[in-house]
């Protein structure tokens, strides 16, 4: 069955993965059958050993870390002495509060990291979150990227 705009706005929103779903296997019908080769690009020991040290470094994270930060711990993160870590969580983890698709709940955090001299690297960043308590509980916790804004705030990017 085709579907029109109109109709397609009117889902809920796992009606509308569903049918996202469904359109991409009529449009690539086989593609359980297409294997992506880049096996070589991905070191599994080297993932696990990189996985294992952050998690050694700092094993109370409310997060997987991005794994290939672990090579620039002491790298600068972002060039000033302050540096601003802002949470915003919009996702269907939380809730819908509306009827149309992006409006959920949009629980926010700010957390701070200040050095008297020198700017906040990435071990910082990790040491700051390290030691955080009150995370917001969501299913998407696997750090994926850090977004660096106008030198002072830190976005953290999620996957699940």
């Amino acid at each position: 069955m085709e579907m029109n705009k109109t109709d397609f706005d009117n889902l809920n929103p796992d009606e509308r993965f569903e049918a996202k779903q469904n359109a991409m296997m009529k449009k690539f019908p086989n593609n359980n059958e297409i294997e992506i080769d880049n096996k070589e690009d991905f070191d599994e020991d080297e993932f696990e050993r990189k996985s294992d040290a952050m998690n050694e470094l700092f094993p109370n994270l409310p997060f997987s870390p991005n794994t290939d930060d672990y090579d620039i711990l002491d790298n600068v993160l972002v060039e000033n002495t302050l540096a601003v870590i802002y949470i915003e969580c919009n996702c269907h983890c939380f809730g819908r509060v509306g009827t149309t698709e992006n409006e959920f709940r949009k629980p926010k955090k700010i957390i701070t990291i200040k050095r008297k001299n020198r700017y906040i690297t990435y071990r910082d960043f990790y040491s700051t979150m390290n030691r955080y308590k009150n995370w917001i509980s969501c299913d998407h916790s696997f750090l994926e990227q850090l977004i660096i804004i106008d030198n002072l705030v830190i976005h953290m990017g999620f996957g699940s």
